[in-house]
C-alpha cells in the first residue's frame, strides 16, 4: 500500500511510474534514473454513470451519484449470500477498545459517522442483483447511518462482558439487506470512564482490512475534533473511486495477455490440497498464533540484505511450510492482492479491493536467500496482472483453485494520527478457505476449518511456520530444501532400532518340527497327505541329490512343479541342499521360465515338465527319482545369511527381476509375525498363492516352522469362491492369506448369506498385496463380524521380505469410508518404516511421502543387477551403521500414532486434460454405488493422442453402465467420469491372485449397449462421422455420442465434421442428429464447414457454480 501511495503521489507530479518501477528499482537513485514518460498502468478514472448502459441508466432512480457493475470479487460474496439463504456469511463484526481521555459524546459519534459516510461512496451503495441488465451497485446522494449507544457503565464488568458478547452474538445474525444504504452498522458501548468499545458491522462486498484500518482512524479522528466543539477539517474527495477499480478489472478481463498469464500460471501446476486425517469435528474456525516478534530483526536484515519487502520473507516462508505439507514439486496457493489502481489517493479511497490469485511455487531455490528472491521477483511479475478476477481463472480452469490463503497485513499507516488510542480490537471474519493465513509484523494468525485442520493439527502446522521462519533468519545461505519440523519431531519420525541378530536357516525350523511330531500331518494336497516324517525323508533324498549335482550354498536351483504332493519336498530338498530355490510356476510361458533360469545362472531344474525347458543344457531332476539315495539329513552347510529363494517380480524395463532373500530375513519375519498370530501346530494354513508370489513365503513356512498344516489349493479351486470356501470348510483351515481382490469372492458369497460362511474354521485372513479398500469388505464385517475372525491388512514389498506391517482391522476403520488411504498400520518388530520426501527429508506427520522399509527384512536387492540394486537400496541415514533402506515408490502418510496409511503407488497417478487425478478415488466411488461389487479405472489411449479414462465394473445388478456414470457424476467432477464403463463377470487376475490389468478388454469390446445399425444414409454417415471421431470400427444409430467415450476433445471435433456447431450438444444419437432442419431434403454428403458469426464459448460473467470461488478472503 506505501508503493500505491507513492506511484499516486508521483503520478500527480507528472511522472507517470508504476508499483512494477517501483518494485524494480529498489532506491531512490535508481528509481529516479528510471523516471522516463511511460504507459499508466490501468486506465484512468472514469466518469460517473459512464460504466452504465444507456438502458439501465434508464432504469435507475433518482437521488444516485453513480452507477456501475459489482466486480467479481462482490458478485462472488453476493452469489454464495444469495445461494446459502445466510445473508450473514459475509458480513464481520469488528469490535475496537478506545481509550479517549475525555468524557463520550453520543452526538459527536452521530455526527462523526454521518460525516465520514459522507466522504465515501462505498458506505453509500447498496447492491441489487436484478432489474439490471447485470448485478449492479447504486451510489446513493445520502443516507441515514445507523449508530447505537450503550451505556453499561453502571453495570459490574461481569454483567458489561455477557450483554456485549450477546450483542455481538445478535449483530453477526443480523444481515443487511444488500439493496439498502448503507451496507454498515456503528455501535458503542460504554465500558468505563476511560474506555469504551467501538463495534462496527460491515458487509464484506463494501470493505476490507486497509479500508476498515481507513475507517477507524477516520472516524476517531472526526469524532476527537467533534468532542471538542471543533469542526472536523473538510477534506478533498480524491479523484480515484470504486468505479475506477470495476473498470480496470474490465479492462484486464478484455486482455487476452492478462488470461494467458494466468493459464501458465495454472497449467502444469497441482492445486495445493492439504494432508487428508488432520480434522477433527467441530464448526465454526480454529485459530492458533504464532509469536515471531523475536525473529523480527532477522526478517528485516534478511529483507534487506536481498532488497526485498517484509512481506516477501514472511510471504516465503509461508510458501516453504506448504511445501512441506505435499509431495507436489510445483502448485499454486492463493496470495491476496490489493488491486487498487495505481492513481492518486488511491491509499485514502474506502473499498473491496481485494482479488485472491494464485501464486506459483516451485521447488528449485537451493538457498533462503534465493527463495525469498524468488518470491519477490514472481509477485512483481504477477502485479500487472493482478486485476484479472479469480472467479475467471477458475472459469477458464473448470475447478475451485485455492484452499489456501496468505494475507499480508500492515495497516500502521491507515492508523491516521488520532488522539484516541485503540487498545484492543476483536473480530471475525467469514472465510471460505480451508487454511487462511495473516502475516504481520512479529506474528501469524492462523484460520482453518476444523473439518480439514483440528487445533492439534493446526498448531504443529504453526510450529512449522516459527521453525521455517527461524531456519531462515539464522543461516540465509542454509538449505531451503530441508525439512524444517518443530523440535522433537525429526527425533520421533526417524527412531531407529538395533538389528538383532538371528542363527539357523529355514529348514532348520522344519527339522525340528518333524522331531518333536514326526507323525503330524505337514502337507496336504487333494486326497494325499504326508506327515513332517514323510516330508522330511522326501526332502533329504533330494537334497543328496541336488548336492551330487553340484548344489550348494548361493547356488540357484529352479523348482518348477504343479501345487500338489511333490511340491514341498523339493523347497525343502533345495535348502536342505544348501542352495536356494528359484520358483517357475508352471503357469508362466516357456519363454519367461526360460529367461529366469537363465539370468539366475540356474544349472540344475526340480521339474516333472522338463519337455517345457528346450533351452536349458543344465540338470534336470525329476521329483520321485530318488530309489536309493539316503533319506538321512545331509550335512549342515552355510549360514543364516546364505541365500534362500530367488523370487522374481515385473520390471519396468519388460523383464522380470529376481529379489534375492537369506535365511536371516525369513527367520526375523516369522518372529516378528509369531508376536501377533501366535501360531502352533493346531493351526491349518491354505497354501493359496503360486509358490512364485512371495505370500507363499508366510504361508509356507508360516505353517511348517510352527508344526502346522499346510493345505495346497489348487489353482482352479482358488479361482471360484464357492469351491474355495468348501475346502477352507472342510478342511478346518485357521490361516488364510488373500489378496483383496481375491478375497472379495469370499466377501459376496458372506454377503448373499452363504450358510458355509458360519463354519469357517478360521481365526485370520492375512490381506495385502493391494491397497485395501476397507468399506468394500463390510458385508463380510456385516455378517462375521471382527471378533471371531481377525481381518489383518498387512503390506510389504517383495523386496522387504513379505511383510513389514501389520494392522488389524476394526469398527473404526470403516467410518474412513471410500477413497481414503488404507491403514497398514505399524512397522513389524526389527522393521523400520521411513516417510520421506523427494529430497531424502522425513516427512511431517499427515503429509504424503514415499515410503522407505528399513531393517531386519531388507534383501540383499536384486540378482546380477547391480545398477538397479544401488538405485533402490540405499544407506539407511538413521540406522545403525551399515544398514540399508528400500525404496518402495508407495505414497504414504504417517499418523500421529506412530501408524501408516498407504496411497497407492507414486506413479498411479495420471494427468488428463490438465488435471491430476488419482485413479484410486474413482475406484472407490465406483464401488460404493449400489450394485457395484468391483472396479477398476485405467488411463487409455486406444486412439493416439486421445487419452481417456475407462472404468470396468463387475456390477451383476446395476441397472446399466449410463446409470453408474449419472450416480458418479452427482459426486465427482466431470473430468474424473470415466468416459466408458465396461461391464464385466468378473475382473482377470493373474496367477498371483492380483488383478491382470493387461487382460482388461478394449472398451468397444464390451461397451455395454446393444448396437443398433443405422436406418437411413443420413444417419449411416453421422454414425460414421462419430466413429471416425471417437476411433471405433463402427457407431450404433442409438449411441449416445456425449457419453460413449467422448473426450472433451472428440466431442468438439465432431461438430466441426458435421459442420453444425450447435446441434450436437442437443441431438445425443445419430438418429437424433439426422433430425436437423432439412435433413430430409439433404444428401447424405458432408456438408460444408461453416463458422458461426459472432459465436463464441466463452461468457463475460461469471456463472453462478462458480461464484463461491470469487472471493477474496
Amino acid at each position: 500500500m506505501l508503493a500505491v501511495a507513492l506511484v499516486g503521489a508521483m503520478r500527480a507530479a507528472g511522472h507517470p511510474t508504476s508499483v512494477r518501477d517501483v518494485f524494480a528499482h529498489r532506491t531512490v537513485r535508481r528509481l529516479a534514473a528510471s523516471l522516463t514518460p511511460a504507459a499508466d498502468d490501468g486506465p484512468g478514472t472514469v466518469e460517473p454513470f459512464a460504466l452504465v448502459g444507456a438502458e439501465d441508466r434508464a432504469a435507475l432512480p433518482a437521488g444516485l451519484t453513480d452507477a456501475y457493475p459489482a466486480s467479481r470479487t462482490q458478485l462472488g460474496m453476493l452469489a454464495e449470500m444469495a445461494a446459502s439463504g445466510d445473508a450473514a456469511v459475509y458480513h464481520s463484526v469488528l469490535a475496537h477498545q478506545v481509550r479517549d481521555g475525555r468524557p463520550f459524546s453520543a452526538d459527536a459519534l452521530r455526527e462523526a459517522v454521518r460525516v465520514v459516510v459522507g466522504r465515501h461512496e462505498t458506505l453509500r451503495t447498496s447492491f441489487h442483483l436484478t432489474g439490471y441488465s447485470v448485478p449492479m451497485q447504486l451510489v446513493h446522494a445520502g443516507v441515514a447511518p445507523l449508530v447505537r449507544v450503550e451505556d453499561g457503565r453502571d453495570a459490574p464488568a461481569e454483567v458489561r462482558a455477557a450483554r456485549f458478547e450477546e450483542f455481538v452474538a445478535a449483530e453477526r445474525a443480523t444481515p443487511f439487506a444488500l439493496d439498502e444504504a448503507p451496507l454498515l452498522r456503528v455501535s458503542a458501548h460504554l465500558d468505563t470512564g476511560e474506555t469504551w468499545w467501538l463495534t462496527f458491522t460491515v458487509c464484506h462486498a463494501i470493505t476490507e482490512g486497509w479500508s476498515v484500518a481507513r475507517l477507524l482512524a477516520e472516524l476517531l479522528e472526526v469524532y476527537a475534533e467533534l468532542a471538542a466543539g471543533r469542526r472536523p477539517a473538510e477534506v478533498e474527495a480524491p479523484p480515484v473511486r470504486y468505479a475506477d477499480f470495476v473498470a480496470g478489472e474490465l479492462a484486464s478481463l478484455a486482455s487476452g495477455e492478462d488470461r494467458a498469464y494466468w493459464r501458465s500460471i495454472v497449467d502444469g501446476r497441482a492445486r495445493l490440497a492439504l494432508p487428508a486425517g488432520w480434522g477433527e469435528p467441530g464448526t465454526g474456525r480454529v485459530s492458533v498464533t504464532v509469536d515471531v516478534a523475536d525473529l523480527e530483526e532477522g526478517v528485516r536484515a534478511l529483507a534487506s540484505d536481498r532488497d526485498v519487502s517484509v512481506k516477501a520473507v514472511l510471504h516465503a516462508a509461508h510458501l516453504k511450510v506448504l511445501s512441506q505439507l505435499t509431495p507436489e514439486r510445483r502448485f499454486f496457493s492463493g496470495l491476496v492482492c490489493d488491486a487498487r489502481p495505481e492513481l492518486p489517493g488511491a491509499d485514502r479511497v474506502h473499498g473491496m479491493y481485494l482479488n485472491t490469485l494464485p501464486f506459483p511455487y516451485d521447488r528449485d531455490a537451493r538457498t533462503w536467500r534465493q527463495l525469498v528472491t524468488a518470491v519477490f521477483d514472481r509477485e512483481v511479475e504477477l502485479w500487472p496482472h493482478r486485476r484479472f478476477p479469480l472467479a475467471e481463472i477458475q472459469r477458464d480452469g473448470g475447478q475451485r483453485l485455492l484452499r489456501v490463503m496468505f494475507n499480508y497485513q500492515d495497516f500502521s499507516r491507515a492508523q491516521g494520527g488520532s488522539s484516541a488510542t485503540v487498545v484492543g480490537t476483536a473480530g471475525d471474519g467469514a472465510t471460505e478457505f480451508d487454511l487462511s493465513v495473516f502475516a504481520h509484523r512479529g506474528r501469524y494468525e492462523l484460520s482453518a476449518n476444523p473439518a480439514v485442520l483440528g487445533r492439534a493439527a493446526l498448531e504443529r502446522v504453526g510450529a512449522m511456520y516459527r521453525a521455517v521462519l527461524a531456519a531462515m533468519v539464522a543461516d540465509p545461505d542454509g538449505d531451503a530444501q530441508a525439512v524444517h519440523l518443530p523440535d522433537g519431531e525429526r527425533e520421533r519420525l526417524a527412531e531407529t532400532a538395533e538389528d538383532e541378530p538371528v542363527t539357523g536357516r529355514l529348514h532348520e525350523l522344519f527339522e525340528a518340527r518333524a522331531a518333536a511330531t514326526p507323525d503330524a500331518v505337514a502337507v496336504v494336497a487333494g486326497d494325499i497327505e504326508l506327515t513332517y516324517a514323510q516330508v522330511d525323508a522326501r526332502a533329504n533324498r533330494l537334497a543328496h541329490r541336488l548336492r551330487a549335482a553340484g548344489a550348494g550354498p548361493e547356488a540357484v536351483v529352479g523348482v518348477c512343479l504343479e501345487r500338489g504332493a511333490d511340491l514341498v519336498p523339493a523347497l525343502l530338498g533345495v535348502l536342505k541342499a544348501g542352495a536356494a530355490y528359484l520358483p517357475l510356476d508352471p503357469a508362466q510361458p516357456d519363454e519367461r521360465i526360460g529367461y529366469m533360469l537363465a539370468d539366475a545362472g540356474a544349472r540344475v531344474v526340480v521339474t516333472a515338465a522338463g519337455d517345457r525347458l528346450a533351452g536349458f543344457d543344465g540338470d534336470v531332476l525329476a521329483p520321485g527319482d530318488d530309489a536309493g539315495w539316503p533319506d538321512t539329513r545331509p550335512g549342515a552347510k552355510g549360514g543364516p545369511d546364505d541365500l534362500a529363494y530367488v523370487i522374481y517380480t515385473s520390471g519396468s524395463t519388460g523383464r522380470p527381476k529376481g529379489v534375492c532373500v537369506s535365511h536371516a530375513s525369513v527367520l526375523r519375519l516369522l518372529a516378528a509375525t509369531q508376536e501377533h498370530y501366535a501360531a502352533d501346530g493346531t493351526d491349518v494354513w491354505a497354501l493359496f498363492h503360486s509358490y512364485a508370489f512371495d505370500v507363499s513365503v508366510f504361508e509356507l513356512w508360516g505353517a511348517l516352522a510352527h508344526g502346522g498344516q499346510l493345505v495346497v489349493v489348487p489353482p482352479r479351486v482358488a479361482r471360484v469362491p464357492g469351491d474355495l470356501l468348501d475346502l477352507l470348510v472342510e478342511r478346518e483351515v485357521t490361516m488364510l492369506a488373500q489378496t483383496p481382490t481375491a478375497f472379495r469372492g469370499l466377501v459376496r458369497l458372506a454377503g448373499d448369506g452363504d450358510p458355509r460362511i458360519k463354519r469357517l474354521s478360521l481365526r485370520a485372513v492375512v490381506l495385502a498385496g493391494e491397497k485395501l479398500e476397507v468399506d468394500a469388505l463390510r458385508p463380510w464385517i456385516d455378517r462375521v463380524g471382527l471378533a471371531r475372525i481377525a481381518l489383518v491388512n498387512m503390506y510389504g514389498p517383495t523386496e522387504s521380505t513379505v511383510y513389514s506391517t501389520y494392522h488389524r482391522l476394526t469398527r473404526a476403520d470403516l467410518a474412513t469410508g471410500p477413497g481414503t488411504g488404507s491403514r497398514i498400520g505399524k512397522a513389524l518388530a526389527g522393521e523400520r518404516l521411513y516417510v520421506l520426501d523427494e529430497h531424502g527429508h522425513p516427512a511431517p506427520v499427515g503429509v504424503p511421502g514415499e515410503l522407505y522399509v528399513a531393517g531386519a527384512g531388507v534383501t540383499r536387492g536384486y540378482l546380477r543387477r547391480p545398477a538397479l540394486t544401488a538405485e533402490r537400496f540405499l544407506p539407511d541415514p538413521y540406522g545403525p551403521p551399515g544398514a540399508r533402506m528400500y525404496r518402495t515408490g508407495d505414497l504414504v502418510t504417517r499418523l500421529a500414532t506412530g501408524a501408516v496409511d498407504y496411497h497407492g503407488r507414486l506413479d498411479n497417478q495420471v494427468k488428463l486434460r490438465g488435471y491430476r487425478i488419482e485413479l484410486g478415488e474413482i475406484e472407490a466411488a465406483l464401488r460404493a454405488l449400489p450394485g457395484v461389487d468391483e472396479a477398476v479405472v485405467l488411463m487409455r489411449e486406444d486412439t493416439p493422442g486421445d487419452p481417456r479414462l475407462v472404468g470396468y465394473v463387475v456390477a451383476p445388478t446395476s441397472e446399466g453402465t449410463g446409470e453408474l456414470r449419472r450416480a458418479l457424476a452427482r459426486t465427482l467432477p466431470d473430468y474424473m467420469v470415466p468416459a466408458v464403463l465396461v461391464p464385466l463377470d468378473r475382473l482377470p487376475l493373474n496367477n498371483s491372485g492380483k488383478l491382470d490389468r493387461a487382460a482388461l478388454p478394449e472398451p468397444e469390446a464390451s461397451s455395454g449397449r446393444p448396437f443398433v445399425a443405422p436406418r437411413t444414409p443420413l444417419e449411416a454417415w453421422v454414425a460414421d462421422v462419430w466413429a471416425r471421431v471417437l476411433g471405433c470400427r463402427r457407431s450404433a444409430s442409438r449411441t449416445a455420442s456425449s457419453t460413449s467415450a467422448a473426450t472433451p476433445s472428440r466431442r468438439s471435433c465432431s461438430p466441426a465434421r458435421c459442420g453444425t456447431p450447435a446441434s450436437t450438444p442437443r441431438s445425443r444419437t445419430s438418429s437424433r442428429s439426422r433430425r436437423w432442419p432439412g435433413s430430409a431434403r439433404r444428401s447424405p454428403s458432408p456438408p460444408a464447414r461453416r463458422r458461426r458469426s459472432g459465436w463464441s464459448s466463452r461468457s463475460t460473467w461469471c456463472p453462478p457454480a462458480t461464484w463461491p470461488g470469487c472471493r477474496a478472503g
